[in-house]
């Protein structure tokens, strides 16, 4: 597994792949809706190209050999500096092995090391026990329930945010 830096070149290999996963990644993630062509997969990179530029965001994609598999991506929190929001997805076909954590794992380092990023938050779904599992192998710890709430195929789920510092440890 490794992770690298999207650009728009990706754009195709991106929208299909959350195209065979939208019922998937619907369950849980609001942009799956709003991303109906390639083009909307290429407005999306070319925005984060752009925030990387600013050092207000950085995606990657997440690839096992020459396949893209997923992305785990930050963009800067509101109100915090040298803070971070995480967010991660993988496919389906490539759920529970482990590449989201080492994917985030790696882009956390990246990040606390190159830009001298201090915390990160994460808000999580609390019906999405695989996503709240990778968060607390990262070091990641409950913080607060939001007010917001969410519906999904399930039904409600409530939003909770999560944080972690850069003295935090990987289990």
């Amino acid at each position: 597994m490794l992770i690298r830096q999207l650009n728009i070149g990706d754009s195709e290999e991106i929208y299909c792949l959350i195209d065979s996963n939208r019922d998937y990644l619907g369950n849980w993630l609001s942009w799956v809706p709003d991303t109906q062509s390639r083009s909307d997969a290429e407005a999306f990179l070319l925005k984060s190209l752009d925030l990387a530029r600013e050092r207000k965001g950085y995606f990657c994609g997440i690839f096992v050999g020459d396949i893209l598999v997923g992305v785990a991506g930050a963009t800067a929190y509101p109100g915090e500096k040298n803070s971070m929001y995480l967010n991660y997805w993988v496919s389906n076909a490539w759920s529970r092995r482990g590449l989201a954590t080492q994917a985030c794992r790696q882009l956390i380092h990246f990040l606390e090391s190159k830009w001298c990023i201090d915390s990160f938050f994460v808000t999580l779904s609390d019906k999405n026990i695989a996503s709240l599992r990778v968060a607390e192998k990262l070091g990641f710890r409950f913080s607060e329930p939001l007010s917001n709430s969410d519906h999904n195929t399930d039904g409600f789920s409530a939003n909770l945010l999560y944080k972690r510092l850069k003295e935090s440890t990987y289990d």
